[in-house]
């Protein structure tokens, strides 16, 4: 399944609406006050593709009843270039593993400073694992 995900700003809102059965988080940045400058932004989220992977991880690791939230550094050429957890595993493979599907399916447009350049950044989104299980509320994964 690919999730892809494109902002247009008359319909910010509408699109945060849609966002909201999918478990993946948006979140804008603050308008700015009169006699600021820009400052750039942060990466911007193209598309995300490893939905099935990422759920089967979390199934693998008991996560279905739990949210986690993560923070992808995005280096200036828009690829991942690390990946950070809310919390610690006992099993360090577990990081890895949920790190990894977040490396390999995100695609991102590079961060920007206030003249346009690419630049590393951050992206962090949260992810309701509880969205992978069946509707009636069962245990039972959706795919």
């Amino acid at each position: 399944m690919k999730v892809a995900m494109v902002a247009v700003p008359n319909s910010l809102r509408q699109f945060a609406s849609c966002l909201a059965g999918t478990g993946l988080a948006f979140f804008a940045a603050p308008a700015l006050a009169d006699g600021d400058t820009p400052r750039g932004r942060g990466p911007a989220l193209v598309s995300f593709d490893g939905l099935d992977e990422l759920a089967a991880e979390a199934s693998r690791n008991r996560m279905l009843t739990q949210v986690m939230t993560y923070t992808l550094t995005v280096g200036p050429d828009g690829k991942v270039a690390d990946c950070r957890l809310d919390r610690e595993f006992r099993r360090r493979y577990v990081a890895t593993a949920l790190c990894r599907r977040r490396i390999e399916h995100h695609v991102f447009e590079p961060a920007r400073d206030a003249n346009g350049n690419a630049v590393e950044g951050a992206y962090t989104a949260t992810v309701d694992f509880r969205m992978f299980l069946d509707r009636k509320g069962g245990s039972e994964p959706i795919w």
